[in-house]
């Protein structure tokens, strides 16, 4: 349960980084904050005024993003249950046999 909670968490924290990062390669900000104070930033398209190509680029880096956190995370928790399952297996045989590490 655990594992599967940690892959949720993985795809969602990846689906955000990729919805943002998507999001400033097609001119998502149209402001930059400096000292507090908003200065417009130039013609950088928005992605409200393209036809849309904005909204399928940042729809495949949101779902790229969310699968590329989540497969990573889920090969670190298919590692980490595969140790400590031998980790179970070796207490087990040595408690079985009498032996001790």
């Amino acid at each position: 349960m655990l594992a599967f909670g940690a892959i949720m968490v993985g795809g969602v924290c990846g689906m955000l980084v990729g919805w943002r990062f998507a999001d400033l390669q097609c001119g998502g900000s149209e402001r930059v904050v400096i000292v507090g104070r908003p200065v417009p930033v130039g013609t950088s398209p928005s992605q409200d005024d393209d036809g849309g190509g904005c909204g399928l680029i940042i729809g495949a880096g949101t779902i790229g993003g969310a699968l590329i956190g989540a497969g990573g995370v889920a090969v670190v928790s298919v590692m980490a249950l595969r140790a400590m399952g031998e980790w179970r297996t070796r207490l087990d045989t040595e408690v079985t046999h009498g032996t001790q590490a």
